[in-house]
């Protein structure tokens, strides 16, 4: 056997890919008028939402480059609206939700 070289059945057992875990955030982006000074108040005109936390992010970044290996997720999400919106956009943009738990 030739030096640095595996047996084929330590070969096939190598893993390839990404898996990214940390924290999965759903960031809320709020518009609103003006600035408001200190004490005041303005009217929010626009939100919208978009994918946070380091995972998410690099994850969804490598998929849309159509990067020739795996991607894997893992962390938790809250049972809450954010979560469920996370979980979409993992089905959505990743094709996975198996290793990221509610």
């Amino acid at each position: 056997m030739v030096k640095g070289s595996k047996k084929k059945s330590e070969a096939s057992s190598i893993r390839q890919g990404i898996l990214a875990g940390g924290n999965w955030i759903l960031d809320r982006i709020k518009i609103v008028g003006v600035y408001p000074a200190q004490d005041h108040l303005d009217n929010i005109r626009e939100e919208s939402f978009c994918s946070g936390g380091t995972p998410f992010i690099v994850l969804k970044d490598l998929a849309r480059l159509w990067v020739p290996f795996p991607l894997e997720g893992i962390g938790p999400v809250g049972m809450d609206e954010a979560g469920q919106w996370i979980l979409r956009e993992c089905a959505k943009h990743l094709g996975f939700m198996e290793s990221i738990r509610v």
